[in-house]
């Protein structure tokens, strides 16, 4: 039975929203950092050279740098 002044066949029922991605395929945890003016400026134009969003072009440059690194600098 429809809702008073609801449509003739409603909405289906069950899960709303953009279905679950593939298991494996999401990201963990947020990682903030805080950048200067000029700083964020810089990682837009790259990422925008890159046609990539701003967060997968800092994510690529996080892990290559990472691939590079015998360890943590102090």
């Amino acid at each position: 039975m429809n809702a008073p002044g609801a449509p003739e066949g409603g909405p289906a029922k069950g899960r709303r929203g953009r279905p679950p991605k593939p298991e494996g395929t999401t990201r963990g945890d947020p990682f903030t950092i805080r950048l200067s003016d000029t700083e964020r400026a810089a990682v837009k134009a790259a990422a925008e050279a890159a046609g990539v969003p701003e967060s997968e072009w800092a994510r690529r440059v996080l892990a290559a740098a990472l691939q590079g690194a015998a360890k943590p600098a102090t």
